[in-house]
Parts: structure tokens; sequence; C-alpha cells
């Protein structure tokens, strides 16, 4: 599916919310006829362009879940700025343009279940990015905030962002964690690095982006190491890590810290370690 790009438009996505249950079916993955709930939060965030549609194809061909949500939304004008915001000066254009698109489909996203958790992949429009943007900015200068350095603070933002990406990223206990596990590891790293935090998103946009990011990497080890089974296997049995380990829970401890090692740290999927031990099996009784 050669649907990716840098950016969508509203007719864009409206092509791909047609074309997505064909895609997904190619995929091994059946989409419900059911809509969503939002009762209940993702835990898991992938962000076009971050991930792209591609990325989670992939993603969901390797994991097949038994559905997947399609969710196409579509734009209130009401719902781009608060309603006690509304009549601050200086939002009369944005206002009119925001009317303009009104209908307009503004987020396509997909939900599944995987491991217990909910995981959901979303994009949106160029419009509505910018318009938001806009908005948010509008509503911080008629509130009086204009007077400060804007630059200053997200060139600031930038550099603490990525110093503290970069940290937990590279953390061995990050990498080692189980996906259910990757984001108290991550607080935890954070805490350690004596950060000042004065954004109430930092956090929430930081733990985001490295869970995408991580679950992205993983998908790439498995490709690599799941290229050739019978050779990694070969490599577990012949290595001091492996024993022929009479139980299960200790077989797939050994398998596991093996993989750590040739995964560059990172903890693969449950399907990746048991799919190895089985390779492993078959290799012993040859």
């Amino acid at each position: 599916m050669t649907t990716s790009s840098a950016s969508y438009s509203s007719a864009d996505l409206e092509a791909l919310s047609v074309d997505l249950p064909r895609a997904l079916a190619e995929n091994g993955v059946s989409v419900s006829p059911a809509e969503f709930s939002t009762i209940r939060t993702p835990d898991v965030y992938f962000v076009h362009p971050i991930a792209s549609i591609d990325d989670v194809l992939e993603l969901l061909r390797l994991i097949t879940p038994r559905v997947v949500y399609v969710s196409p939304d579509f734009f209130d004008p009401d719902s781009l700025v608060d309603v006690e915001d509304r009549d601050l000066a200086g939002l009369e254009e944005i206002l009119r343009q925001a009317r303009e698109h009104e209908g307009d489909l503004s987020r396509l996203s997909l939900t599944w279940a995987s491991d217990g958790l909910v995981h959901t992949w979303f994009a949106t429009p160029d419009w509505y990015d910018a318009l938001s943007d806009e908005a948010d900015i509008a509503v911080e200068a008629a509130k009086g905030l204009h007077d400060i350095d804007r630059d200053l603070r997200q060139q600031q933002f930038r550099k603490q962002f990525a110093r503290c990406k970069a940290a937990i990223f590279n953390d061995p206990n990050f990498r080692g964690a189980t996906v259910n596990k990757r984001t108290p590891a991550a607080k935890a790293v954070l805490a350690s690095t004596g950060e000042v935090i004065e954004d109430p998103y930092f956090e929430r946009h930081l733990l985001r982006e490295l869970r995408e990011e991580a679950a992205l990497e993983v998908i790439r080890q498995e490709q690599i190491l799941g290229a050739d089974l019978a050779a990694l296997a070969d490599r577990v049995v012949t290595s001091n890590g492996w024993f022929r380990l009479p139980t299960l829970i200790r077989q797939r401890a050994a398998i596991s810290s093996f993989v750590l090692e040739v995964a560059e740290g990172w903890m693969l999927s449950d399907d990746f370690i048991e799919r190895l031990r089985a390779a492993i099996v078959d290799r012993i009784a040859r």
C-alpha cells in the first residue's frame, strides 16, 4: 500500500479511509463494523508522520489483532476553541476559517487491542493542524501572553525534549522493559535525569513519542533477527546462556536474556520469543 506521505488533505484521508478495509484484509486483519468507544483512553499512540500508515499496517500484519476499528472524524468548528475563549479579541478570522471547514474530515484513526493494551494510530490534515496551532497562539496572545518570548521557549523546549528523549531511549532499563512496563521505566529514567519540567504536557508528549519509536524499533529488530530464525536458534543453543533448561519459564528467561544482547538491548515481543523457542526445540530434536 503506497499511501504514506508527509502530509494529508481531507480528501486524502477520505480516500485512505475507503481503501483501508482492503489493505487491512490483505494483511489478514478484519475491520469492525462497530465504532470504538471513547470511554477507554488508548494506552499507546502512533501519530502520523512519526509513524506512517505503512509502518502501522506492517505492525498489524505482524501482530494480527482480531479486529481494527477505523474511525473518521468530521470537523465541528465549535470544537476548535473553548466556549469561554470564543469572544476573545483577535479570534474572528480564525473562527471564520474554521466555519469554512465544517464537515470536512479532520482526523482518521485506527484502533486495536494487543497484549492487553489499546493502541491507536491517527492522522490529521494540514489545514486542521495549522488552524489548531493558529487558534492556540491567538488565544494565548489574547490572554496577554504575547509578551513571552515564544521562540526562546520553544527552542529551550526542543532542546530539553531531545535531551530527555535520548537519555531514556538509550537507557538499558527502558530498552529491556516489556511493552507494558516501558512507561514506568521511562518515568524512572526521566526522574533520574534531574531535569526540571515546566510544561505540563511535556511528559505526556515525551512518553508518547518514546512508546511509538520503541514499538517501531522492536519491529525492526524482529525483522532483522527473524530473517533466519534457524541460524539464531543455533546461536542460542551454542551460547553459554543455554543449558537445555528443563522448564518453559527458565527456557524463555534464557532466550530473552540472549535476545537482549543481540537486539541492541531491546526486549522483543512474547510472540517472537515463543517462535524462537520453537525453533530451538526443533534444532535440539535434530
